[in-house]
């Protein structure tokens, strides 16, 4: 999957926005999904269907942000006709809110509007913890990586809303990306001795790089990661250890807040 503005048929060439693809799909709410180009009377005779590169599956999602405006598309190309099962479509969706996100989340670093002073409340972890974890199972389900929870009692935290789920979520979503496909990421939230998100994965990639700039090894050179830990050390999450557990070849990561 690439994100894009315009199909790049060749040597990194664009393609020109009137026979580009995404120009269609970037005007619509959902998923536009065209199994074979060559039927398609919007398609068949564009350029880049007949020609190099002979497009004829395409798949595209618009990256839409909370007012609704379209940043782009985020897309899936064959040279053959192809059709997106159930699993495949929930991830193209997923993946594109994601990216959505990223992209808002790097727009609000980059433009400083993250120094603002967070609105906090009271606010359960667990519940915020399986809010995002729901949201990123659909692509887990495509790359057929399990993504487990468990969760006791209530982790209440004070915390702004908005900012606790966009670290939540971009900590749950690395942990997903840095896990092999078919593999299993196992995420715990507790209560005590302090409100605490653990995520287990397979080991062998390091720790994130959210996680090494909270813990002050090494400060981040990318917006994103630096603005989720900015976000976690504004929220009193002071802590963010990574540990080989005993007997395992899987990485344990835990995020620590302080209580309400």
């Amino acid at each position: 999957m690439v994100v894009q503005g315009a199909v790049r048929p060749h040597r990194g060439e664009e393609a020109p926005r009137e026979i580009a693809f995404c120009s269609y799909a970037i005007m619509g709410r959902d998923l536009m999904v065209i199994p074979d180009t060559t039927a398609d009377g919007r398609f068949a005779e564009n350029p880049i269907v007949q020609g190099d590169p002979h497009i004829r599956f395409y798949a595209g999602a618009p990256l839409l942000t909370s007012e609704g405006a379209a940043l782009g598309t985020l897309c899936v190309l064959d040279y053959k006709p192809h059709r997106l099962n159930v699993e495949q479509m929930r991830a193209l969706r997923t993946l594109a809110g994601e990216v959505t996100d990223l992209l808002e989340l790097r727009r609000q670093a980059v433009t400083e509007t993250l120094d603002a002073r967070p609105q906090l409340r009271t606010l359960d972890l667990a519940y915020i913890t399986e809010d995002r974890i729901h949201h990123l199972r659909a692509i887990g389900d495509d790359r057929k990586t399990v993504i487990t929870l468990a969760r006791t009692d209530p982790a209440w935290v004070r915390a702004d809303p908005a900012r606790l789920y966009q670290a939540v979520d971009y900590v749950s979503f690395t942990a997903l990306k840095a896990t092999p496909a078919g593999g299993r990421v196992a995420v715990r939230v507790v209560n005590s001795p302090s409100p605490t998100i653990e995520l287990r994965q397979p080991a062998g990639s390091g720790p994130p790089m959210w996680c090494a700039d909270l813990s002050g090894t090494r400060t981040s050179d990318e917006p994103v990661p630096h603005a989720v830990a900015e976000i976690l050390r504004a929220h009193g999450a002071t802590t963010a250890s990574t540990s080989d557990i005993r007997g395992s070849t899987d990485v344990l990561i835990a995020l620590q807040f302080p209580a309400a």
